[in-house]
């Protein structure tokens, strides 16, 4: 929670159960979610805490579109995060599960 920053903008990798702590914790810290990414293609377009999730090829051209992109999955995050820098998110920019 200590790394949630007012104000700023973010996007979360994953919209299971951790996910959703992670939005929790944004919304309770005055962060603003923009997002989310899941790879699961039943997700594609729906709803999560009030923003669209989005496979993960929607990032290729919005790489600066926001802050931090925080990784919403305890056990596979560092697929997730190698996934996301093929992709071509900055390292900076990924916030792996245990860092919130």
């Amino acid at each position: 929670r200590d790394s949630i920053v007012a104000g700023s903008k973010y996007i979360i990798w994953g919209t299971g159960l951790s996910g959703s702590f992670i939005a929790d914790a944004v919304e309770s810290s005055g962060g603003k979610l923009l997002y989310a990414i899941d790879s699961d293609k039943a997700k594609d377009g729906k709803d999560f805490y009030g923003v669209t999730t989005h496979l993960p090829e929607y990032l290729l051209d919005k790489k600066d579109g926001f802050d931090y992109m925080l990784i919403g999955h305890y056990s596979r995050f560092e697929e997730i995060r190698d996934q996301a820098l093929k992709l071509g998110i900055p390292e900076n920019k990924i916030v792996l599960p245990y860092e919130i």
